[in-house]
């Protein structure tokens, strides 16, 4: 055999249609591993904030008021919003903060607005087409089940089991659970759906019963626990471009409130 069909049966080797096909799905799934865990510790990097977040126990009473003015929110670590994807403050700011009990889990916000408004009054209805505030728990962050509640300035409450992401039936199925206990409190600083003044922000105080956290894990949380969760916040509003903001404690990389993967750790002290 001379050389130059050698050299010939290598490059036919080489030029092969299922070498090329295998060769490029390994270049580009080995591309995709590096650009993606490059991309993930960009992102992780850039989240200004801690992604944990270390839920204390109250060490008194919580009233359900709106007004946040109780000793034990003093103790609570405050969490910041970003904007999805992007990270950076959002243009109207919000600080939240969440304590618990033997009994109950509590969330504190304080939502910055200069333009306050709500359109629905009956439990379940779209709120989040109006200014609301959500939160979003994975009691078990290895199975599919989440929790989401959404909370209005006019205390309407619209609450919803998942059985996956976004779930099969998404969130007409969802709504159909209900926390029945949950209570809400909102206060407001400024005049409620008047765009012609400037507000200043609103409050809202949250109490959400333990035993209304359950599944899939079949029990209150105890010290040590870890869920997933993130908070957030739609604000609609004549002052800001684009007429609304979205924003969430989490570092999120897309404009998605459902994207559990970017959920921040919440563990019981």
């Amino acid at each position: 055999m001379s050389w130059n069909h050698i050299a010939r049966c290598h490059v036919a080797i080489r030029m092969s249609p299922r070498l090329r096909r295998d060769r490029w799905i390994a270049v580009t799934a080995l591309c995709v591993a590096i650009t993606s865990a490059g991309c993930a510790t960009k992102h992780e990097a850039s989240f200004p904030y801690s992604v944990e977040y270390r839920c204390r126990k109250a060490t008194g009473p919580v009233t359900i008021d709106g007004e946040l003015d109780e000793a034990a929110w003093k103790q609570a670590g405050v969490l910041h919003f970003v904007v999805p994807d992007t990270l950076s403050t959002p243009p109207t700011r919000t600080e939240a903060r969440m304590l618990y009990d033997e009994e109950r889990l509590y969330l504190a916000f304080h939502a910055f607005d200069e333009d306050i408004w709500f359109a629905h009054t009956k439990r379940d209805e779209p709120i989040y087409m109006e200014d609301v505030v959500e939160a979003f728990f994975r009691t078990d962050p290895q199975a599919a089940p989440y929790y989401e509640f959404e909370f209005s300035v006019n205390e309407v409450i619209w609450d919803g089991l998942y059985h996956g992401r976004r779930g099969a039936g998404g969130s007409v199925r969802a709504k159909t659970w209900n926390s029945e206990g949950t209570e809400v409190a909102a206060r407001v600083q400024g005049t409620v759906n008047d765009w012609r003044d400037r507000d200043t922000s609103w409050t809202c105080e949250v109490s959400i019963p333990l035993d209304d956290l359950t599944v899939p894990v079949g029990r209150r949380p105890r010290t040590g626990d870890r869920w997933r969760f993130s908070l957030a916040r739609y604000d609609y509003s004549v002052y800001v471009r684009g007429g609304s903001v979205l924003s969430s404690s989490a570092p999120l990389r897309v404009a998605d409130f459902h994207r559990l993967e970017d959920y921040m750790t919440l563990e019981f002290e």
